[in-house]
């Protein structure tokens, strides 16, 4: 294989270049449990934090609870995509939360 990129003029990925994101980044094979109940915080300024839900992580064999927690707003009128599973044709996929 190394052979054929060098000669069809391909350049090997330079080690520190960037990695490329995607949308998610963890797979699973079934869907995530239910959402349990959490008692949700309120962050006493709600221009500089927000409450970022709880959400299942998966570790190749089993769902795994991620509580919630009052994260940082990134400016005042950032908004929180949250986290959340996405079915797809191969199973389910993990997005992860975001600001917008």
């Amino acid at each position: 294989m190394l052979a054929l990129l060098l000669v069809s003029g391909c350049a090997l990925p330079d080690e520190n270049a960037p990695v490329l994101a995607y949308p998610y980044t963890r797979l699973a094979p079934m869907s995530p449990p239910d959402t349990p109940y959490e008692e949700r915080q309120y962050p006493e300024n709600p221009t500089l934090a927000i409450w970022r839900p709880g959400h299942w992580e998966f570790d190749g064999r089993d769902f795994n609870w991620t509580p919630g927690q009052l994260i940082a707003r990134p400016s005042p009128d950032a908004v929180w995509s949250p986290d959340r599973w996405e079915r797809r044709g191969f199973g389910y996929a993990y997005v992860h939360g975001y600001w917008r």
